[in-house]
């Protein structure tokens, strides 16, 4: 799925998922015809400066509020399927289950190969495009889950998600 990034651990096997793009409210008002929504609101700015080889580096902000929220356990840390431990996935929204909702703040900033050229999926910049670097990036989330709506293998409470970085991927893939 395009710009759906989710955050890891393998040292405490937990994968959570932030809807920081607000593609689980979009899913969710189209399956449920109009009748759901979390409110997710996602604005933003994007800030390009010129490199003296032609390439442009970008700043992006992204804030989202109201972002459906999830955590799973998964020995990997990975594995935004396995069995949840906080929050909801939106599918079971619909069947009635009470969201973890949360609000985030993503920066990133990487290399585009030309000026105004279109944004790229973020899984582009961390992972998948060795045309693009990316050169720093920070990520935080909080989100409350309430007690009644936890069972008993969840966690009722706050959740904290923070993840802050330079990556160092040269053009290239090297």
């Amino acid at each position: 799925m395009n710009n759906f990034e989710g955050w890891g651990s393998g040292d405490s096997f937990r994968a959570a998922s932030v809807d920081y793009a607000g593609l689980a409210d979009e899913w969710i008002e189209h399956a449920s015809h109009g009748r759901t929504s979390f409110g997710t609101d996602v604005d933003g700015v994007v800030h390009e400066r010129m490199c003296s080889d032609g390439t442009v580096e970008v700043d992006a902000t992204i804030r989202t509020r109201n972002a459906l929220v999830w955590v799973t356990l998964d020995p990997a840390g990975y594995n935004f399927n396995g069995p949840l431990i906080f929050g909801v996935r939106a599918p079971d929204v619909l069947k009635g289950a009470r969201p973890a909702l949360g609000d985030s703040l993503f920066q990133v900033t990487f290399i585009n190969p030309r000026p105004w050229a279109k944004l790229p999926d973020l899984l582009q910049v961390f992972a998948q495009d060795p045309n693009l670097l990316t050169t720093t990036y920070t990520f935080n989330a909080t989100a409350w889950q309430e007690g009644a709506q936890a069972t008993v293998a969840q966690n009722s409470g706050p959740l904290s998600v923070v993840d802050v970085g330079p990556v160092v991927k040269r053009k290239g893939g090297k």
